[in-house]
């Protein structure tokens, strides 16, 4: 059972200075952080290219008030910086809104780094969706 679909659409958003941002969604989100940035095609949507020492945010659209939530499974050797969700209901009237959960990383030296992200329930053994994303840092 796929909660999120069989496939993400994804697309790739250019970010303001000194950091990069892909959005894995089933469509572009409006948040206060990606309001400002413009999209961009996605070539290759799994893999994203940055200058080192830039950061890379990955979002990933989901819904916390399922008892879901994405986890990190591997960083691939990079820092998390920080994570948090953003509820697509800007009212905090609605109950049951989906959002998106942000991760950005320090990507502080050249090198190739495999994330991996789990879509799932803390008490259920597996997860539902899994998300692959390859960053190369040039």
């Amino acid at each position: 059972m796929r909660l999120l679909g069989t496939a993400l659409t994804i697309a790739i958003v250019a970010a303001l200075s000194m950091s990069a941002f892909i959005l894995l969604s089933d469509a572009d989100y409006e948040t206060e952080e990606n309001m400002n940035k413009e999209s961009v095609p996605a070539v290759d949507p799994t893999a994203m290219h940055v200058a080192a020492g830039d950061d890379v945010t990955i979002a990933l659209k989901g819904n916390i008030t399922t008892g879901f939530d994405w986890k990190v499974v591997s960083s691939g050797g990079l820092e998390l910086l920080k994570d948090y969700y953003i509820s697509d209901d800007k009212s905090g009237m609605l109950c049951g809104a989906g959002g998106v959960h942000y991760f950005v990383f320090k990507c502080p030296e050249k090198g190739t780094y495999d994330l991996s992200f789990d879509y799932e329930r803390s008490w259920e053994a597996d997860p539902i969706e899994t998300h692959n994303v390859k960053v190369i840092v040039e």
